[in-house]
């Protein structure tokens, strides 16, 4: 058989130039030396905002929002009374994981406690003011319910026995199994003040949590969607306040970028991210002069393919960045989260 040279060395330059759908920080191709040049001066003020940035931090209390009073006694004939404070727990306890990992924030206190203990009531927000320099973050779960949906399952089951032309058979019966599928579904509020009383942000995320062959509403499935809410609502930190990010490195020929922070600004798995390159622009107000703008090279997702979240770094997935004629996103190629 005759074979192709050239097909040959075509292919075999093929293996060596795709990358890896699975992350594997070992396999490293030849663009992953490529180096984003153009972007290296946004690369180091980035560097420089960082580094301020980790000087200080913000002393930070966890507690529920006034406001969760309501959610103690609105009617919700689906979630009883003694499910409420421990789904308002459940969510202190998850924010505190959330910001006792975030640089931003030194966590002074939480009022978990007082919430295990039955009968407390969930007290007022400090004035403006009383804090002595603490921000309070604050939290409520506006809603929460379920709903049911039941899809019946065809199956076959043995009847009996039965004589048909002097043969045994079996009866053969085709029954419809009910099956219960039951959606949490929970929206949640959480609310940053300064030590004023000023806002600086409030986050709201709904969530919708499906279990399978329950029979009744069942109290963890809620329970992980007011997890799934609470770290949902905090992952817009990252998109308004996380510094500059960059690349600091790609693995899999370019599929995988490592972004320069991570969960410590409040970046997580699921995340949607843009990379851009900034460049000069003729100024709109000023025709004579030029101004920063961005111009987008590349799109990805936090943490899928198996890619990493860490405390100083992200790993994203990045698409259709492997081969030579689609690589824009590389070393120092700024990025942002969506």
């Amino acid at each position: 058989m005759k074979i192709n040279k050239i097909s040959l060395l075509s292919g075999i330059a093929a293996m060596f130039l795709t990358g890896c759908v699975t992350f594997d920080p070992t396999n490293v191709g030849p663009l992953d030396s490529k180096v984003d040049e153009q972007n290296q001066p946004a690369v180091v003020q980035a560097v420089k905002i960082a580094n301020e940035r980790g000087k200080f931090k913000r002393k930070v209390m966890i507690k529920p929002s006034e406001k969760a009073g309501l959610f103690m006694t609105m009617r919700l004939h689906q979630v009883p009374g003694e499910w409420r404070r421990d789904l308002l727990m459940t969510m202190d306890s998850k924010l505190t994981e959330i910001v006792s990992s975030m640089k931003d924030f030194e966590l002074v206190n939480t009022e978990a406690g007082n919430l295990a203990t039955p009968g407390v009531q969930i007290s007022a927000v400090p004035a403006a003011g009383s804090s002595n320099g603490v921000y309070l973050l604050t939290y409520n779960i506006l809603n929460a319910s379920f709903t049911e949906n039941n899809i019946h399952k065809i199956g076959t089951t043995i009847a009996g026995n039965f004589i048909h032309d002097r043969n045994t058979a079996n009866k053969i019966s085709r029954t419809a199994q009910q099956v219960d599928i039951w959606h949490a579904h929970v929206t949640v509020e959480v609310m940053l003040s300064d030590p004023s009383g000023k806002r600086i942000f409030t986050f709201n995320k709904k969530v919708t949590n499906t279990s399978l062959f329950n029979q009744r509403p069942d109290f963890n499935n809620m329970k992980a969607a007011v997890e799934q809410a609470a770290a949902g609502a905090m992952s817009s930190y990252a998109k308004k306040y996380a510094p500059p990010l960059y690349v600091v490195e790609t693995v899999c020929n370019g599929n995988f970028a490592k972004l320069s922070h991570g969960a410590n600004y409040g970046i997580a798995r699921g995340q949607k991210v843009s990379f851009y390159q900034t460049v000069k622009r003729r100024s709109v107000t000023d025709p004579s002069g030029y101004e920063d703008a961005k111009r987008y090279v590349g799109s990805g997702v936090v943490g899928i393919h198996g890619a990493p979240v860490e405390f100083d770094h992200a790993w994203v997935y990045v698409k259709d960045n492997d081969t030579p004629e689609t690589n824009r996103v590389m070393m120092w190629t700024s990025a942002e989260i969506q």
